[in-house]
């Protein structure tokens, strides 16, 4: 996320010489990358079956927005002109129908190619237009570009279970980085567009890459913008974060995972997760504690958001704006389990955990004045300022952490300490991602009771739904603790079933 405004241009369109990338692969989806660092334009060539009927136009669409991100962006606002010829090089009409949606008039084609050049989106936090935000889109500088596919690859609706592959052409000596893998070709494969808008990708001369294990699996790590003894670090502090979530979920949830992190000027914190990958921008002067809790943070989204989360999400219609009621899940619970994972691999200790969740009073004091976590949700799909941007934030990263602490101990007030949110999250793994589906628009509320083996008294509708301030003082007891004055203390003397939900709670296993 970053600030700068980006001004819209026309540009001419260069239209790309076939011959200009690698030999293609046999692919439904099959497209060419190349960039101009100085112009800050992406070249896009993509070439596919045309299986509509015959005389039928083809409607062929940008996305107009990205999970993890959920506002209405129109990516395709940054391609000036879209160009189509068939199978013999003949063109074909094309009509804009609007910012991301485009028809070709495709007549009796059996193969369609489309070119077109694109702005490169992003130069800092966040675009004046529309609040498109730095990692869900894509940038070009002298040293380093980066893409998310959903921002700028096009696709049919209805085929996005087709396979779609990439070549790529970079500028002479730069480097590659992404969790897909290349066929025979040499092109990068992926089974679905799902998988395709899925996979970020990474440019620089400099890029450095180690191959690890954490969590039972593969894992690899990209840095640029490090020397030898930093990327070090950062290798070792992913293995560990990575380790720590996967023993409190039970294991990775991946065959490979692949960490994209970029130490740049214009890192502003932030991060995208991705089922596979993640990728990460951070200033090279951060506070490292802080991008330790970024990089956890978007490794945690592997469980909420990627594979937990909403039916809607599951196979998102990139087409339509999309609303959930559910996205504080995806954010202020990854957020909440963050601190835990950072615990659990070493990077803070027991009394940090506890001060990173507990209430503070010039939140609770706000509460009343800021939309519930449910409304927070549901109106990510319509940021347009800063503004809304800085409360999703407060709502999301600062307060939602402190009222997932709070449902913890409600649930194990009614479990009589055994079960807390990470048992919800372990429940809906199991009985939702692991079926193949996501839960239902309304089904949290059912979930949380079920897991909880008992009523929470109300928390839903005064922190969920409702904005009432958050007090722990009467759920605390359960593990021991107290509250006190804004602090919180051990009881001086804890019962047995006290110190053993508290020695759950602190507990990484299942």
């Amino acid at each position: 996320m970053q600030h700068p405004r980006v001004l819209r241009r026309s540009f001419v369109l260069v239209f790309l010489a076939l011959g200009s990338f690698a030999p293609r692969a046999a692919a439904q989806f099959d497209y060419s990358l190349a960039f101009d660092v100085q112009q800050r334009t992406w070249q896009v060539e993509g070439s596919f079956a045309n299986t509509a009927e015959a005389g039928a136009d083809v409607d062929f669409w940008i996305a107009r927005w990205t999970p993890g991100a959920y506002h209405v962006a129109d990516y395709g606002r940054y391609i000036d002109t879209l160009a189509a010829s068939d199978g013999s090089g003949r063109e074909l009409d094309v009509t804009r129908v609007s910012d991301s949606h485009f028809r070709i008039a495709a007549g009796s084609a059996e193969r369609i190619t489309v070119r077109y050049e694109a702005l490169a989106i992003s130069t800092g936090l966040a675009t004046a237009e529309g609040m498109i935000l730095d990692v869900e889109s894509n940038r070009i500088t002298s040293d380093y570009a980066y893409v998310t596919p959903v921002s700028l690859f096009g696709f049919v609706p209805g085929r996005l279970d087709e396979e779609f592959s990439l070549s790529v052409e970079t500028p002479r000596d730069w480097k590659t980085a992404t969790v897909l893998k290349r066929n025979d070709a040499g092109a990068y494969r992926a089974e679905s567009f799902y998988r395709f808008e899925d996979s970020p990708f990474f440019f620089s001369p400099t890029l450095t890459t180690v191959e690890t294990t954490a969590g039972g699996k593969p894992l690899d790590v990209t840095v640029h913008g490090k020397n030898k003894e930093g990327m070090r670090e950062v290798v070792e502090r992913c293995a560990s974060i990575a380790d720590a979530a996967c023993e409190l979920m039970g294991g990775a949830p991946y065959d490979r995972f692949h960490f994209l992190i970029a130490f740049v000027p214009e890192g502003a914190g932030s991060g995208l997760e991705h089922s596979f990958s993640t990728l990460v921008l951070a200033n090279p002067q951060s506070e490292l504690p802080g991008v330790w809790s970024l990089i956890a943070h978007e490794y945690f989204h592997l469980w909420c958001a990627e594979r937990i989360h909403v039916e809607g999400i599951r196979r998102p219609d990139f087409t339509q704006p999309f609303e959930t009621k559910t996205a504080w899940l995806n954010e202020s619970m990854t957020e909440y389990m963050t601190k835990h994972v950072l615990f659990h691999a070493g990077l803070c200790d027991e009394a940090e955990l506890f001060r990173s969740v507990a209430p503070q009073a010039q939140f609770e004091r706000m509460v009343g004045q800021m939309p519930s976590h449910t409304e927070t949700s549901l109106a990510a799909s319509s940021w347009a300022s800063m503004d809304d941007l800085m409360a999703w934030s407060m709502k999301m990263y600062m307060q939602g952490p402190r009222t997932m602490f709070g449902l913890d101990l409600r649930m194990r007030n009614a479990s009589n300490g055994e079960r807390g949110v990470v048992d919800l999250l372990r429940y809906a793994l199991n009985e939702y991602s692991n079926q193949g589906r996501g839960f239902p628009e309304d089904a949290l509320p059912g979930m949380l009771e079920k897991v909880a083996g008992g009523d929470l008294g109300g928390f839903w509708e005064s922190h969920i739904d409702g904005t009432e301030p958050l007090d722990i003082s009467n759920d605390i007891g359960v593990l021991g603790l107290e509250w006190v004055d804004g602090e919180i203390r051990m009881l001086e003397a804890p019962t047995e079933a006290q110190q053993a939900a508290l020695a759950d709670f602190l507990s990484a296993e299942g």
